[in-house]
């Protein structure tokens, strides 16, 4: 368990590196959830290291307010934890001048729904929804589950429209490592992937995914990976449901770019995802269900 928290058991309202948070502490551990962007930025199972990087030598997470909930231009969404990229990932196709990665990640959020077991082998359950609509004809809900050294995120989408709505979207997770480059991400051994990096030319994976360093590659796969960490001696068991690519980014030597002026050696972003290439489209009243867990393993 870490020692900067000195709250007791229980959910706290708090600020924390610049940024208005829940705070979570049961016996499994701990859990901070930031109100801009329903981002969980921090979990700490109990007895292990944290799971999610933070940017935090680039100052306060939190350098801005949500423009959605300020009707402003002046926004800066959180590089650190697990941003949720919704209703779009990435760019929007069409309109450059749209947010990228979409809505979600710089809305304001609140929560709505909270079960606290005070027991580790039993399930804290959470739940967020965006304080006002993000996207005509599309509606989100963000739901949490912990346990004993394990935690699952669901992006749950539903089209409340009568016409057909796409949606592209991911849990743009930064997970905690002691050195990406010699980090082992098993799972994806051959699998296609799209590389943005090579002016998204189609490749192959031979062989289990090692020694990263600068990436940005959509895999298309629906399987579940392991992040196998020597330094931090932890394996993170990455599971997933009702997505269709699993995409691996670390910027490399073009850290700063992105505002990282942290080790940029000290993640790996393992993101579930349905991207374009998947052509996800929801009918009327059609509900899907985004998944990520992560289970920690010494």
């Amino acid at each position: 368990m870490s020692e900067q928290f000195t709250q007791s058991q229980g959910i706290h309202e708090i600020r924390w590196l610049g940024c208005e948070v829940w705070l979570i502490i049961e016996p499994w551990g701990e859990l901070v959830i930031s109100k801009l962007g329903a981002q969980v930025l921090h979990y700490q199972p109990a007895g292990q290291s944290a799971v999610f990087w933070l940017n935090k030598s680039s100052g306060p997470l939190c350098q801005k307010q949500s423009a959605l909930a300020n009707n402003t231009d002046s926004v800066e969404a959180i590089r650190a934890g697990a941003p949720l990229c919704w209703p779009w990932f990435g760019p929007h196709e069409s309109d450059e001048s749209q947010p990228n990665h979409g809505f979600a990640r710089i809305a304001n959020w609140q929560l709505v729904n909270c079960v606290l077991q005070g027991d580790s082998t039993k399930i804290t359950k959470l739940q967020f929804s965006p304080i006002s609509e993000l996207y005509a004809g599309l509606t989100l809900m963000f739901e949490l589950e912990i346990s004993d050294q394990q935690l699952t995120m669901k992006l749950v989408t539903t089209n409340v429209s009568d016409q057909p709505q796409p949606l592209t979207q991911a849990i743009h997770s930064y997970f905690l490592v002691g050195d990406s480059e010699k980090v082992t991400v098993s799972g994806l051994k051959g699998c296609e992937y799209i590389d943005k990096l090579a002016d998204n030319s189609l490749g192959k994976q031979r062989d289990e995914l090692a020694e990263i360093k600068a990436i940005d590659s959509i895999y298309k796969h629906t399987g579940d990976v392991v992040v196998i960490d020597p330094v931090l001696k932890r394996k993170l068991h990455i599971r997933k449901e009702q997505s269709g690519s699993t995409v691996v980014w670390n910027p490399g030597s073009m850290a700063k770019s992105y505002d990282i002026l942290a080790d940029h050696r000290a993640f790996v972003c393992v993101e579930a995802a349905n991207t374009a290439h998947e052509g996800l489209v929801l009918a009327a009243n059609q509900r899907v269900t985004l998944m990520q867990s992560v289970k920690v393993e010494s």
